[in-house]
């Protein structure tokens, strides 16, 4: 499921503050673009015990290889993921952080904002209609 394009997720857990809060928006590079190093923030599905995608952590790789997987772990979290992402389980590597604008992404959100655009609009164009006396 990897693409040669970059990619868009909102962070939504904590397990990587200071670098990366809740709600922050990371770009990832696909692995062909650039090769996972120790250091670097990976994006990668995160698994239940019977291999079922459970949803998509990004986490810093703090050892291990590219073929036999690496040890990561959030920067808050106390300990490493028992997890060892490798080649075929990495979705991208983090190369840009874009602070607080998942948060204007929730569902929440934009179940409010849009249905105030949209009346506002309509107000301003019945105002427009409006004949001046």
């Amino acid at each position: 499921r990897r693409s040669s394009t970059r990619s868009p997720w909102v962070s939504s857990l904590g397990s990587m503050e200071p670098a990366i809060s809740p709600g922050d928006i990371i770009i990832t590079t696909p692995i062909t673009r650039k090769e996972p190093q120790i250091g670097d923030v990976v994006a990668s599905p995160a698994k239940r015990f019977n291999g079922e995608d459970v949803a998509v952590f990004s986490h810093r790789i703090i050892s291990g290889d590219i073929q036999s997987g690496f040890v990561v772990k959030g920067d808050s979290n106390k300990t490493p993921d028992n997890q060892k992402p490798a080649a075929p389980d990495i979705l991208g590597v983090v190369i840009f952080v874009i602070p607080w604008l998942g948060n204007l992404l929730s569902k929440q959100v934009l179940f409010t904002v849009i249905p105030l655009i949209a009346g506002l609009w309509f107000l301003l164009d019945t105002l427009r209609k409006v004949p001046n006396d």
